[in-house]
């Protein structure tokens, strides 16, 4: 009985019936995947299945929702387009970071997500009938303080554009991975001068002598960028001004 349970389980293995996936909390098997149906407004459930193959895309997904959410969770979506093309997917508030959609006809779009502590969708990868493309960089909403969920991924772009203000904003970190790299570009509006100072979530070195502090450019429409890697306790930074 054993030898034959065993067996079993290596044809359907061999078949794509089942995959081995982390699950929410590591380890596990979880469902492989699912394939609904074309809908212009999809609602998907993560607790039904890791992978989402939606049918051929006859009309724009106007908007997605996501169920069951679960902090660390990974889950991807492919979109086809079917024999037109030139269909487009609008996530809305639903997910952010994510590349759009490939117009050609009859083409595959495998878009990756990673569900933050926040429980927020975060795009982490992207591919195009199998090859990787690099995601775009994801709008980092200024306030004060800057609060940017890295969502547990070793490796994330970010891009802040900054109101002038009276106040001094922190930029505070989340979700960090020991290990990881960073990048936010960090731009003035129209007026300029706004400041920024490297606030919680780790200890900041920066590069050249910097004490742990960054100075921007004050010009109006100005570009900085900040990069850095954490090692579980410090991020060591860099900051380049003034791209023009």
């Amino acid at each position: 009985m054993k030898l034959c349970v065993i067996i079993t389980l290596s044809v359907s293995a061999l078949l794509g019936q089942f995959t081995q996936v982390p699950s929410p909390t590591g380890g596990g098997v979880g469902a492989a995947a699912s394939a609904p149906a074309y809908s212009a407004t999809p609602t998907f459930n993560l607790a039904a299945a890791n992978r989402w193959e939606p049918g051929l895309m006859t009309g724009n997904v106007t908007s997605v929702t996501f169920t069951n959410k679960v902090a660390g969770m990974r889950f991807s979506v492919v979109w086809t387009q079917d024999g037109t093309g030139g269909r487009t997917v609008a996530y809305g508030a639903s997910a952010s970071g994510t590349c759009s959609v490939s117009p050609t006809l009859n083409v595959a779009t495998t878009q990756q997500f990673e569900i933050a502590a926040d429980l927020s969708v975060l795009g982490v990868g992207c591919a195009v009938n199998g090859t990787t493309i690099a995601s775009p960089y994801p709008v980092v909403t200024d306030g004060a303080p800057i609060t940017w969920n890295l969502g547990s991924s070793p490796v994330t772009n970010g891009i802040v554009v900054l109101i002038n203000t009276t106040a001094t904003r922190a930029l505070n970190l989340t979700n960090l991975v020991n290990g990881g790299f960073y990048t936010l570009i960090i731009k003035q509006n129209a007026t300029g001068g706004a400041l920024m100072t490297l606030g919680t979530g780790c200890t900041w070195k920066v590069a050249n002598g910097g004490a742990g502090l960054i100075g921007l450019t004050a010009a109006a429409n100005s570009i900085d960028v900040l990069t850095f890697t954490y090692d579980g306790a410090n991020c060591y930074a860099s900051i380049q001004n003034h791209f023009n």
